[in-house]
């Protein structure tokens, strides 16, 4: 399947930037594949989270880390027990907590909220309504710590600017947060917040690089600019041991590709450079017709 979403014109200068050899793509993308590096393919991205499922998966510390700053938790979940948070601070758990017991309070935020971390509602004089954390309250003032987008503010409020304060039922935390996340990628959040309130944890060290493979040694040829098939570009592309070649995307589907990437859900982008340098005075390179077109299987 493919997406294709149209640039603004500035974006064929970036392109140019990163590549400015497009004929070395002749048109086609490939894939080169080691046994060792293979990836899984993309689950589904259901909003519905399988409890049973996560629960029977063996997280990955490393990513669930990564993880925990990309969805936003390390905003309202601080690490250090130092710094005041707008939620409870993990690295200080009461007891180990099971993934299954984290799971449960990420899914539903609402059904046990730990004491000292309620939800108030500050209704203020001038009419407005501000939810959160209440941090500090005292004679001369009220500080209040409030979740906005991804970010965490305080706010300091007179006892005169303040008509009435309301404890919630529900957590500030909201729901939703593993929504578009992988089974194995909520496991592997689970495996970094588990390990969080174990004292006696230490992070693995980091795994050694494998050897460089012995490189191709070939002889010098003249440069070709002959242009071939998919089939036949294959033929003139030599791999070391160990690999092998597979065509990934070829015309019609994409045209002067110079740049792919992939995404956490095995997704391929891909830049097309349609309008650069089509010929020596690089007319209408200009117009918006390059693009980022999505693959998927």
């Amino acid at each position: 399947m493919v997406y294709g979403t149209r640039l603004p014109p500035f974006f064929n200068t970036v392109f140019g930037l990163v590549s400015m050899s497009r004929f070395s793509f002749l048109g086609f993308i490939f894939m080169l594949v080691s046994p060792s590096l293979l990836w899984a393919q993309p689950e589904s991205d259901d909003a519905s989270v399988v409890v049973e499922e996560v629960l029977s998966l063996e997280g990955n510390f490393r990513r669930g880390k990564a993880f925990f700053t990309q969805r936003g938790c390390a905003a309202c979940h601080s690490l250090d027990s130092n710094v005041v948070s707008l939620g409870p601070d993990l690295s200080k758990q009461d007891k180990p907590l099971t993934a299954a017991e984290i799971l449960e309070s990420i899914l539903e935020p609402s059904k046990k909220i730990k004491k000292g971390f309620d939800t108030y509602a500050v209704i203020l004089a001038s009419g407005k309504i501000m939810t959160g954390r209440i941090t500090e309250k005292t004679e001369e003032k009220v500080t209040l710590k409030v979740p906005e987008n991804a970010l965490v503010k305080d706010y300091e409020f007179t006892p005169e600017e303040i008509d009435e304060i309301i404890l919630q039922k529900t957590s500030v935390m909201p729901k939703g947060l593993l929504k578009d996340l992988t089974s194995s990628q909520i496991a592997d959040l689970l495996a970094f917040v588990r390990v969080l309130g174990d004292g006696g944890y230490q992070e693995p060290t980091p795994a050694a690089l494998p050897a460089k493979l012995a490189g191709l040694d070939l002889e010098t040829v003249e440069a070709d600019s002959t242009f071939y098939s998919p089939e036949e570009s294959m033929k003139r592309i030599h791999v070391a041991p160990g690999y092998r070649l597979e065509l990934v995307a070829a015309e019609p589907m994409i045209e002067e590709p110079v740049l792919c990437v992939w995404d956490g859900n095995a997704r391929m982008y891909v830049a097309e450079m349609r309008t650069y340098m089509q010929d020596a005075d690089g007319i209408d390179q200009d117009l918006p017709r390059s693009r980022v077109s999505m693959l998927e299987d």
